[in-house]
């Protein structure tokens, strides 16, 4: 059986043809390969651009796996430009395949629902954000944001209503926001990929303050809130307590935090990394003393998973699944800089403290290891393949 993915994540076509992730952790042998272990062939609807050079060495597309492009809108104007286009390829993926995921919240996965509940078919969402945090104020720069947010929250709702399976990032934070149906399949998973060779053999030792700072996660907009965690570097260093931080991560908002840094005059204590390839990210957390991730909206931080089994002690926000990673006394609200400050003086001068939270946090990232995921991902897969017969049929 062939099944449709849609998804918001952007790729970029190679002068050989092959599709290449910009988000490093979605290559066909981390994720696309996965769907395989149920479906024949996945048929993949995202926005892709074509270039000159990837980015990653890594493809996304393989057996099994054929990505179809959709132009890389931005924008309102863009999307206006492309919609028709769009709504084509979109009825033609449906068509051509029987099962669907819809990987959400997404606009491509918006028009999608349309058109499968046009014509009636059953589909699967997998939630793995919350538009509520994503477009809230701080986090998007737009005349027209609330009411967008107004009615990506109204869809996100009807979409989990109507899906006939649903799988979330979350055990519990985005199913109390968006309900599925009340006859529908459930169940949650993230979407990391944990092999055992991630994990360190055993919890960090602090005897001395910390003062090197890792945050990775996406530059293309500012929902990590690097831009908060640069402020609050900058109340620490006023007070005396410079700290390093180290950015792994690139986007189009780099520049602005560059100029925010040189603004704030932190050029002394902030690396920008940008990109780098999966293998390599374990030694840039293992050579930090501590992980932040003051973030605006969440679904589950893969990143702070990774952090944490590497033994590191994390501080974040309380955005969306975060709660479900740390304790309160780890966590901070999102947006607040001084608060954010204190919370990482608190935690940099208590080696002690630091000692407990590595070991609390190495115990929790042990729940997503890949072989207890990956249960959930294929007993999802099946339901929904087993639902696309049936319609089938009937």
């Amino acid at each position: 059986m062939r099944a449709l993915v849609t998804l918001s994540a952007r790729f970029e076509r190679g002068p050989d043809g092959r599709v290449y992730p910009q988000n490093p952790s979605l290559t066909y042998e981390i994720f696309f390969k996965r769907y395989l272990e149920v479906f024949e062939e996945i048929l993949v609807v995202a926005r892709v651009v074509r270039v000159k050079k990837p980015a990653s060495i890594y493809p996304s597309d393989g057996a099994g796996v054929t990505f179809i492009d959709v132009p890389m809108f931005s924008g309102v104007l863009d999307l206006m430009k492309f919609l028709p286009r769009i709504r084509k390829i979109l009825r033609q993926a449906i068509s051509d395949t029987k099962a669907y995921f819809l990987r959400v919240p997404d606009f491509l996965g918006s028009l999608a629902y349309q058109e499968i509940r046009r014509l009636g078919l059953p589909f699967a969402v997998e939630v793995v954000g919350d538009p509520a945090d994503s477009l809230q104020a701080g986090s998007v720069r737009h005349p027209l944001r609330p009411l967008i947010r107004h009615l990506a929250i109204r869809q996100l709702r009807a979409q989990c209503a109507a899906a006939a399976a649903a799988a979330y990032v979350t055990k519990h934070v985005l199913q109390e926001r968006y309900p599925p149906g009340a006859h529908a399949y459930t169940t949650n998973y993230s979407t990391i990929n944990l092999p055992e060779s991630f994990f360190t053999d055993k919890p960090r030792q602090y005897t001395a303050p910390a003062r090197r700072l890792v945050f990775v996660g996406t530059l293309e907009v500012f929902y990590k809130a690097p831009d908060v965690l640069l402020e609050a570097l900058k109340i620490l260093a006023d007070r005396g307590i410079p700290m390093h931080l180290d950015v792994v991560g690139d986007g189009r908002c780099r520049p602005q935090l560059e100029a925010l840094v040189n603004r704030l005059n932190l050029n002394q204590q902030i690396i920008f990394h940008g990109k780098v390839p999966h293998q390599e990210v374990s030694s840039i957390l293992d050579g930090a003393d501590l992980f932040v991730l003051p973030s605006r909206q969440e679904g589950l931080p893969r990143a702070m998973i990774e952090a944490m089994a590497r033994a590191l002690p994390c501080i974040g926000s309380t955005a969306g699944g975060i709660p479900e990673l740390l304790p309160p006394e780890d966590m901070v609200p999102p947006g607040d800089a001084l608060a954010l400050a204190y919370k990482i003086m608190e935690v940099a001068q208590n080696p002690p403290r630091m000692t407990a939270m590595s070991a609390r946090n190495l115990a929790t990232a042990q729940e997503y290891r890949n072989e207890v995921l990956q249960g959930r991902r294929i007993q999802f897969y099946r339901h929904v393949r087993e639902l696309a017969e049936k319609a089938r049929k009937g």
